[in-house]
């Protein structure tokens, strides 16, 4: 029997991306009513998803605690953590009204290079989009932190480009959303 595991160092829901965005945003709650900790600083920048055609996604910081996401549309994020689990609530902010600002909650993967980024969403057949509160998805999402049904069989992986070279060998800056 397989088990989760949850690096320390790594896994978060979130954010960010096309497994997460291509899921959508199906709560009516965040994961947690408030951020859990601070950002992770190695996060920000821009990356690419790891196929023919990837979009672009960009992570920036908000605040100590909140992120700015592109990837095709901006979304706000925090993180989640809830037992060993280490999730981000995201949440899309373009202008729609706010019965339809709904949110996703994602975990991620950083590899120890820093530059490859793997995201899996939450399945909303584990935890139902039923669920109105954090109170009601957090216990769900408590209860089923050991289950493998937990998050979408498919993640998505991406990577930071690698600095353009401009003449006279200087690195050109990556420019900003």
């Amino acid at each position: 029997m397989s088990q989760l595991r949850f690096p320390a160092a790594g896994w978060l829901c979130t954010a960010i991306l096309l497994a997460v965005f291509a899921v959508g945003c199906v709560y009516q709650a965040p994961l947690t009513v408030k951020p859990t900790r601070k950002i992770d600083e190695r996060l920000l920048g821009d990356w690419v998803e790891d196929q023919a055609d990837g979009k672009d996604l960009r992570i920036r910081k908000l605040d100590d605690s909140h992120y700015v996401i592109f990837y095709e549309e901006f979304y706000q994020a925090y993180h989640s953590d809830v037992g060993e689990g280490h999730f981000v609530s995201i949440q899309q902010i373009d202008p729609i009204p706010d019965a339809d600002r709904k949110y996703t909650f994602a975990t991620y993967d950083l590899k120890a290079d820093g530059n490859t980024l793997v995201v899996r969403t939450v399945n909303d057949k584990t935890i139902p989009d039923t669920l109105k509160t954090s109170a009601a998805l957090e216990k769900a999402v408590r209860a089923n932190l050991k289950n493998p049904a937990l998050f979408n069989n498919d993640g998505a992986t991406f990577i930071r480009p690698k600095a353009k070279t401009a003449p006279g060998g200087q690195a050109s800056p990556s420019p900003a959303p």
